[in-house]
C-alpha cells in the first residue's frame, strides 16, 4: 500500500511538473503578445549618429528646436551633449491634419493631457512629449532607454551625398541597433528615417538613402552574427518609465536567408525627405501623427 501510495504521490508530481514547464514554454516566446508593454503613448525620441563637428550634424537638434517652437532658432543650434526632452502642443493645423482621420480631443477624454477645445483660434488636440538624444557613446544606455519607452523613433541622417558617404558606417550600425531594439522590434514602435537638408544642392534623395542604408546593414548584420545580446541600459539619468527597469533582449535583423530590406524589419519603417532649417517637416509631423495619435479602430 505505501509503495503504491508512493507512486501515486511521484505520478502527480510528475504531472504537477510537466504542467509548469509547458506553461513556462508557452510564456517564454518573444512573441510581442507576452512582452510588457511600457511605452509612453505620448513620447517621441529623435536619434542618430554623431557628427564629428557641429556643421556636419543630421540635424537632430534642430528638428528637436523647430518642432518645439515652429521655427529655427535665430542663431542655430549646436549639437546636443545629454537628453533634452520638451512637450509640444498638437493643434489642428499640426502636420497638414485636416488630411489625417484624427478626432480632436473632446472635453472629458481622459487621453487629453491638459488639452483644451474651445476658448482660442485652434483646438489642441494632445501634447506630446519630445526627446532629443546625443550621438555620442557615453549616451547609449539612457539612448536604449529611450527607445524602450518611446511610441515613435524619428532618425535622423544627413542627405548631403559627401556627408551621408562619410557616415554612412556610423550611421548603419546606429540604425541596426534602433532596429534591433527589443521593444522596438517585438511591440512593433514605428521608425522614420528623416533624409534632412533635402535643401542642399548634392542632396540623395530618401529612395536613394534607403538603398544605401539597406545594403550598408547587410553588411552590419552580416559583421555582427546572428547572436542576439542583451541590451544593456545603465547611466544616463531619470526616466520616467518603469521600461528603465527591463531587460530587453536584442533581435535578429529581418530574415538570414534574404537579402535585407527595409520591408523585412520587425517593425515599420518609412523613410521621407525633410528640410529642417526651412521648417519644412510636414512629414514628420504626419508620421508623429499617425504613430502616436492616430485613434485606433477594433
Amino acid at each position: 500500500v505505501k509503495a503504491g501510495l508512493v507512486t501515486a504521490m511521484l505520478g502527480i508530481a510528475m504531472l504537477f511538473y510537466l504542467v509548469l514547464t509547458a506553461v513556462g514554454l508557452l510564456g517564454s516566446g518573444s512573441d510581442e503578445r507576452s512582452v510588457r508593454d511600457t511605452r509612453n503613448p505620448r513620447r517621441v525620441v529623435i536619434v542618430g549618429p554623431s557628427a564629428r563637428a557641429d556643421r556636419d550634424a543630421p540635424g537632430k537638434t534642430a528638428l528637436f528646436h523647430v518642432l518645439k517652437h515652429r521655427k529655427m532658432p535665430t542663431f542655430g543650434t549646436v549639437s546636443s551633449m545629454d537628453v533634452t526632452q520638451t512637450t509640444i502642443t498638437v493643434d489642428e493645423e499640426w502636420g497638414k491634419m485636416k488630411h489625417q482621420s484624427i478626432t480632436p480631443l473632446q472635453p472629458n477624454d481622459a487621453v487629453g493631457d491638459g488639452a483644451e477645445t474651445g476658448g482660442g483660434s485652434k483646438t489642441v488636440v494632445a501634447k506630446i512629449e519630445v526627446v532629443d538624444t546625443p550621438g555620442h557613446a557615453a549616451a547609449r544606455g539612457r539612448v536604449e532607454m529611450e527607445l524602450g519607452v518611446a511610441r515613435g523613433v524619428l532618425f535622423v541622417v544627413d542627405s548631403g551625398r559627401e556627408a551621408f558617404d562619410q557616415a554612412r558606417r556610423d550611421t548603419a550600425r546606429a540604425l541596426y541597433d534602433v532596429l534591433t531594439h527589443g521593444a522596438v522590434a517585438l511591440l512593433r514602435t514605428p521608425v522614420l528615417i528623416v533624409c534632412n537638408k533635402q535643401d542642399v544642392a548634392n542632396a540623395m534623395t530618401p529612395a536613394e538613402i534607403q538603398t544605401a542604408l539597406e545594403a550598408e546593414l547587410e553588411r552590419e548584420r552580416s559583421s555582427r552574427g546572428a547572436t542576439m545580446q542583451e541590451i544593456s541600459v545603465s547611466g544616463g539619468g531619470p526616466i520616467s518609465s518603469s521600461s528603465q527597469n527591463q531587460h530587453w533582449t536584442r533581435q535578429p535583423l529581418g530574415f538570414s536567408d534574404e537579402r535585407f530590406e527595409m520591408d523585412h524589419s520587425s517593425c515599420p519603417v518609412s523613410c521621407e525627405g525633410a528640410s529642417v532649417i526651412n521648417s519644412e517637416v510636414a512629414a514628420i509631423e504626419s508620421f508623429i501623427l499617425s504613430s502616436v495619435l492616430q485613434k485606433k479602430h477594433s
